[in-house]
């Protein structure tokens, strides 16, 4: 791995089929980006198939397959099924609905008293994920009554995921209820400041908190909020500032306030680790930057 340091591998190289090449079993570079192990996996467990039968994954398929997987995959529930030809719609409302407010069973969730560090917070985060991609088919199809149902199911089980409350809010302002859009605002805010008060180390929660209050003090047109929401944002990325969620919630922030200083700022900060130079929102600041003026150099080793 580096000078002084081993690892051991496989005796036998696999054969990599869908690129064509034999490679050990560990994370490779092929065709400009790092191919890790579990999408190998991913791709070998579909070609033994031979579309025989229906196969269930815990998480979408990575983009970049050969494969096409992700043309050929629907969201149920909190699982995506893949098959060779898929329904016209890649997301089985009718099905997902009846899981997420008859079947699925969440204990714990809710109570902000339960301790999470980033890894558990971010393994919870399908959940919300699937939810709202749910939550959006409903509303595309006319459900609008379902969308709420499913969206107030949402922040009762898994309230710490602000998503819902922004995507629920839009939809009051939209029916012209600015008093229930604000309403969810307010409770988003109490909510992810119950999750920050019980676990103070968790980056997640601290940025999450700072979103809510930029977005609650740009309702309410309190600066000062908005301000401070930044603040705790940036903190929270400073945190880890190689990571990638951190980096794109903080440039989402940033842009909407028109922050282009900050912005420049933390992308240096993230692209002074290394792995993060092919990401294409970082080539697409950096990019823009070269063509305004050079960006400042980034002091400091990572």
């Amino acid at each position: 791995i580096r000078p002084g340091q081993f690892i051991s591998r496989p005796k036998k190289k696999f054969a990599d089929r869908p690129r064509g090449r034999m490679c050990y079993m560990h994370p490779t570079p092929f065709g400009g980006r790092l191919f890790k192990v579990a999408e190998m996996i991913m791709d070998e467990i579909v070609l033994e198939n031979k579309w025989r039968d229906p196969i269930y994954f815990s998480s979408m398929p990575y983009a970049e397959s050969p494969l096409k997987l992700r043309e050929r995959t629907t969201s149920v529930g909190l699982l995506y099924k893949l098959e060779r030809e898929p329904g016209k719609s890649l997301i089985n409302a009718e099905r997902g609905y009846d899981l997420f407010m008859n079947t699925y069973k969440f204990a714990g969730y809710e109570n902000s008293e339960v301790y999470r560090d980033g890894n558990a917070t971010g393994v919870f985060i399908s959940v919300g994920i699937n939810g709202i991609r749910l939550f959006d088919e409903l509303k595309r199809s006319g459900q609008t009554e379902k969308a709420k149902a499913l969206a107030n199911k949402l922040i009762s089980i898994y309230p710490e995921y602000w998503q819902t409350y922004l995507l629920l809010g839009d939809l009051y302002d939209k029916e012209a209820d600015s008093a229930a859009a604000l309403q969810l605002l307010h409770q988003m805010h109490d909510t992810l400041l119950a999750f920050v008060e019980s676990n103070p180390e968790n980056l997640f929660y601290k940025q999450d908190l700072g979103m809510a209050k930029v977005e609650l003090g740009r309702r309410l047109k309190d600066q000062a909020m908005i301000d401070k929401g930044i603040r705790l944002s940036w903190q929270a990325f400073e945190g880890n500032p190689s990571h990638n969620y951190a980096f794109r919630k903080l440039f989402s922030l940033l842009s909407q306030q028109r922050r282009y200083t900050d912005i420049q700022r933390a992308a240096n900060l993230y692209a002074s680790y290394g792995i993060n130079m092919n990401d294409p929102l970082l080539k697409s600041i950096l990019g823009f930057n070269q063509q305004q003026s050079a960006p400042p150099p980034v002091s400091g080793q990572p």
